[in-house]
C-alpha cells in the first residue's frame, strides 16, 4: 500500500492521478500531524473569536446576500442553500470525487480553514475507504452532477459529496457505515461547499489525460513523416540548434529518437519541402507541450492554497502574531480559467493541424488503397476539421453565467473553461486515433511487408498495434473499433 500524506503544500498532480486511478484501496491518504496541530490551532482561534462575541463571516453568519442571516449549519440546510440537483444526466466520473476530497483535505491540512480535526478524520474516512470497490461503503458514494453550481465555486458538487455522506452517514469501521449525521461544527458546512475542489480534480485528470494523449501525438508525427517520406531535415539537430525555443528542441530530439533506424535517411525525400502541417509540427507540438507545463504548474499552485471563505491567518501558517479571520475571494478562478483557455488555444492548434495531415493523406494516397475508397465517408466524418474547430473555440468570459444573486459568476469560467477542454481532449483522442490508422495505412501500402523493419526504431510497436485494429486489413463486411484502436495503444 502507497500512502499519500497531505501538508497543504507539496501535493502534485502525480500525487491526485494515483489517488484518481486507485479502485482497490491500494493509495491510502493521511494528513501529517504537523498539519493537524495547524488545523487544531486554527479551530481555537475561531472558538475564541465566537466566544468574545466577534462576527465572524461565514461562522457566525451566512455569506453574501445572506450574511445577515445565520449560517448553513447542517447537511439538510446546506442542501437548501445550494438548491435542487440531479435535473440533467451528465454526471462526475466517481473517481473524480475522491480526487476532489483530497484536494479540499490538502487545503485544510493548512490550517487556514475554520475546520475542526473531528471533520477531517471522517473525511479520510470516506476518501480511504468509499472510493474502494471491494469495500461494501462504495455503494454510498452518489452521482454528482456536473455543470450545476449557482456560483461561488462549484458549490452545488461538493454539496451534494457531503450532503449525500457526511450528513447521512458515519463510518463506524473498516467497512461499515451506519445512518448517523456527522454534527457540524459552526462554519463547517460553509467550508466544506465554498471552494474549487470539484473543477481543480477535473482539471488534472484532463491534463493527464491530454498529456497520455500527446506521447501518442508524438508517434502518430514520425509515422507521418515516414508516410510522407518527408525531407527529414524539418527533426534534424541542425533544426534543433535553431529552434526558438526548449520545449520545441526537445520535441524535435524526440522526434529524431523515435525516426532512429529509419530508411527515410537514407533516400531522397519526397519534395524538399513537406506538407506545411507537418513542416509546423515541431512548433505546434511544442508549443502545446509548453501550455500543458504552464497549466500543470498552475494547478499545483492552486490545490496547495486555500480555498473557500473564511480564511483564518494566525502564527502557526503566516508571519502575523495574532489570529484574524475575514472573507476572501479565494476560489482562484481567474488565474485557472486563463491556464486552461491558453491550454485550450494551443490544443486547438494541435487538433486542427492533426485533422489537415490527416486529410492530405487521404487527399494525397487514398485512391491508391482500396479499403480507404470504401470506407471513405467513414475517415472523413471521423477526421472532420468541423468538430475539431467548434471544439478548440476558447470560451469568453463575457458569457459565462451569472451566479444567484444576479452578478457576475467569477467563479463559473474556470468549471466552463475546464468542461470545454475534457471535450477536446476526447476529439483530440478521435483525431489522432484517424490519423494513425491512415498514416501506417500509407506506410504499408509504400513499404509493403517491410514496413514493420524500415520505419523508425520508436515507431514499430505502435505501428504493429494501429495494424491490429486498422480497418486498411478489414473486410468490407467487418466493422472498425475505436475502442480496440484506443485499447491496442494505450489510450
Amino acid at each position: 500500500m502507497e500512502t499519500l500524506a497531505l501538508d497543504g503544500t507539496s501535493l502534485k498532480c502525480s500525487d491526485l492521478i494515483k489517488v484518481y486511478k486507485d479502485c482497490d484501496g491500494k493509495v491510502k491518504v493521511v494528513v501529517q500531524d504537523s498539519a493537524k496541530e495547524k488545523i487544531h490551532r486554527a479551530r481555537e482561534g475561531v472558538e475564541e473569536k465566537i466566544k468574545s462575541g466577534e462576527t465572524v463571516y461565514g461562522t457566525n453568519t451566512d455569506v453574501s446576500a445572506l450574511k445577515s442571516a445565520p449560517p448553513p449549519g447542517s447537511g439538510a440546510q446546506a442542501a437548501g442553500y445550494a438548491g435542487r440537483w440531479g435535473k440533467y444526466v451528465e454526471h462526475y466520473d466517481k473517481q473524480v470525487c475522491r480526487a476532489a476530497w483530497v484536494i479540499l483535505l490538502n487545503g485544510f491540512a493548512r490550517g487556514s480553514t475554520v475546520v475542526t480535526w473531528s471533520l477531517v478524520k471522517q473525511i479520510i474516512r470516506w476518501v480511504n475507504m468509499a472510493w474502494n470497490k471491494k469495500n461494501k461503503i462504495h455503494d454510498l458514494v452518489p452521482n454528482i452532477e456536473k455543470g450545476a453550481s449557482v456560483g461561488f465555486g462549484d458549490v452545488i458538487a461538493p454539496t451534494v459529496l457531503h450532503v449525500e455522506t457526511l450528513a447521512k452517514y458515519q463510518i463506524v469501521s473498516e467497512d461499515k457505515a451506519v445512518k448517523r449525521e456527522y454534527e457540524f461544527a459552526s462554519g463547517e458546512v460553509l467550508a466544506l461547499l465554498s471552494n474549487n475542489c470539484f473543477t481543480l480534480a477535473e482539471a488534472v485528470v484532463t491534463v493527464s489525460n491530454i498529456i497520455e494523449t500527446m506521447e501518442i501525438i508524438e508517434v502518430a508525427t514520425a509515422l507521418d513523416i515516414e508516410a510522407e517520406e518527408a525531407n527529414t531535415f524539418i527533426i534534424s539537430k541542425e533544426a534543433e540548434e535553431v529552434a526558438q525555443w526548449e520545449t520545441k528542441k526537445k520535441v524535435i530530439e524526440r522526434l529524431r529518437k523515435l525516426l532512429r533506424g529509419s530508411q527515410l535517411f537514407h533516400k531522397a525525400p519526397s519534395s524538399i519541402h513537406p506538407y506545411v502541417s507537418l513542416r509546423a509540427s515541431t512548433d505546434i507540438l511544442g508549443t502545446a507541450w509548453e501550455a500543458l507545463e504552464n497549466t500543470k504548474q498552475v494547478l499545483e499552485d492552486l490545490i496547495n492554497s486555500h480555498q473557500g471563505n473564511p480564511v483564518v491567518v494566525g502564527p502557526w501558517n503566516s508571519d502575523v502574531s495574532e489570529t484574524k479571520i475575514g472573507p476572501v475571494a479565494q476560489f482562484d478562478t481567474t488565474r485557472l480559467f486563463w491556464s486552461l483557455s491558453s491550454l485550450q488555444q494551443a490544443m486547438g492548434c494541435l487538433v486542427v493541424s492533426l485533422g489537415q495531415r490527416t486529410l492530405y493523406r487521404i487527399n494525397t494516397d487514398g485512391f491508391n488503397i482500396p479499403q480507404f475508397l470504401t470506407r471513405r465517408m467513414l475517415i472523413f466524418q471521423e477526421a472532420s476539421l468541423r468538430d475539431c474547430m467548434v471544439s478548440s473555440q476558447v470560451l469568453s468570459p463575457a458569457f459565462c453565467r451569472m451566479n444567484g444573486f444576479q452578478d457576475y459568476d467569477w467563479a463559473a469560467p474556470s468549471a466552463q473553461a475546464c468542461s470545454s477542454l475534457a471535450k477536446l481532449g476526447e476529439d483530440l483522442k478521435r483525431v489522432v486515433g484517424v490519423n494513425l490508422v491512415v498514416a501506417c495505412a500509407v506506410v504499408d501500402h509504400k513499404l509493403g511487408a517491410e514496413a514493420g523493419a524500415a520505419i523508425g526504431e520508436g515507431c514499430r510497436d505502435v505501428f504493429g498495434k494501429v495494424q491490429e485494429a486498422s480497418f486498411h486489413k478489414l473486410s468490407d463486411t467487418e466493422h472498425f473499433s475505436f475502442n480496440k484502436l484506443f485499447e491496442n495503444i494505450g489510450l
